[in-house]
């Protein structure tokens, strides 16, 4: 500019202009060799921000702003990580690899090298304890509560929130809760619910732990089931609408059926009708429910008297009036006829053909018809097992 032959009035200005430029980038300079000092400091980051802002007041392209903005989000980022890695707080594992994960996209530093390595060394620990806890969980035969216990205490030396932990910190909770009522059931209930006994077990399996009750309570449910299942054999007709506990049940109210079942037609599962019972909402209180069950059986056999004494009315009825309307009997409701068998329970009589009896059996000189105690397929629900036993 100065062996121009003319004379330029803004050469006073871009050389001042020059001059700021020059001095703001021996400023950078400065403050960046001292950086690691920077990162520890209160006023470093203020320092670099300020610096920043006047860089980008110049509108001039100057490549240490870059390398400031570099300084700051590793100041940033450290100070950040310090203080989540000292504030005496777990750190979730999540937390950590995402801390790690941008720490690597920063320009290498002293500073910064030495938080990575710190978070790189929690988040390999985290990954060995989760995977210890993993192969835990998956062995056979579970462990017991106490082994998992164990582990979680060794665990908690290490500064990190791992999911397994909080997963496997659940499961002891709950395998404790199952303990608890388990031992309830044991102790206190000498004879459980056999829908307690099934919630109990189908409880147990999603557990991976050793529960020490639980051999006990398999081998009691394994035994109510197997006597479920014999009386459902014996007491309950294939494809019956009834439950085995309707079955079972005393009857509050008996009816006979007025009509034989006709020709074609499915038979019924008994010849009495069963009224509902709202004993399944007494489940889990077994002092009301025998108290329930002890009135239905009271009520039952009320029932029965009353039908003894109407059957043998009607029978001495019809044998002192002659001239009366035929006595009726039996499911087909007709008079006497062929060979009649009488109920031991009810009194009531019956057709031998409507009871599809071979007529072999019913000879006048077989011992079999001699010895031949009848009871009717509604009186035979008399010989059910107790519910209270």
């Amino acid at each position: 500019v100065d062996s121009l032959p003319c004379v330029i009035p803004q050469v006073k200005a871009l050389q001042s202009r020059l001059d700021n430029i020059l001095i703001y980038q021996q400023d950078v300079s400065s403050a960046l060799s001292t950086l690691p000092n920077l990162t520890t400091s209160g006023e470093g980051i203020k320092l670099l921000k300020d610096l920043l802002e006047r860089g980008e007041s110049l509108n001039v392209d100057i490549s240490q702003i870059t390398e400031l903005r570099n300084a700051i989000n590793q100041i940033v980022w450290v100070r950040e990580s310090e203080d989540l890695l000292s504030n005496g707080h777990d750190l979730h594992f999540d937390t950590l690899r995402n801390m790690y994960k941008k720490g690597s996209t920063l320009p290498h530093s002293q500073a910064v090298d030495n938080v990575l390595q710190r978070v790189k060394t929690l988040i390999s620990l985290s990954q060995e304890w989760e995977q210890k806890i993993k192969s835990a969980l998956k062995e056979k035969p579970p462990h017991p509560i106490v082994y998992y216990e164990s582990m979680l205490s060794k665990s908690h030396d290490i500064p990190v929130i791992i999911p397994l932990v909080e997963t496997v910190t659940e499961t002891i909770q709950l395998a404790k809760q199952w303990t608890a009522q388990a031992q309830h059931v044991q102790v206190t209930d000498k004879d459980p619910h056999y829908d307690t006994l099934k919630e109990l077990l189908s409880s147990s399996r999603p557990l991976p732990v050793r529960l020490d009750h639980l051999p006990q309570i398999e081998s009691r449910y394994s035994a109510a089931k197997a006597w479920v299942d014999r009386a459902g054999r014996t007491f309950l007709k294939k494809n019956s609408p009834c439950s085995l506990l309707e079955v079972l049940l005393p009857r509050t109210s008996v009816t006979c059926c007025l009509t034989h079942p006709s020709k074609g037609k499915k038979k019924q599962d008994s010849e009495y009708s069963i009224i509902p019972t709202p004993l399944t909402s007494l489940k889990g209180d077994r002092l009301k429910e025998m108290e329930y069950i002890h009135e239905m059986e009271r009520v039952e056999k009320t029932h029965i008297q009353s039908l003894r004494k109407t059957n043998i009315d009607k029978q001495q009825d019809g044998d002192s009036k002659p001239g009366s309307s035929p006595v009726v009997y039996c499911l087909c409701r007709k008079p006497e006829s062929g060979y009649m068998l009488q109920c031991e329970v009810c009194n009531e009589w019956y057709h031998a053909h409507c009871l599809h009896i071979p007529k072999s059996k019913l000879s006048q000189e077989s011992d079999v018809s001699k010895d031949m105690r009848f009871i009717c397929g509604a009186c035979l629900r008399t010989r059910r097992p107790r519910l209270d036993a």
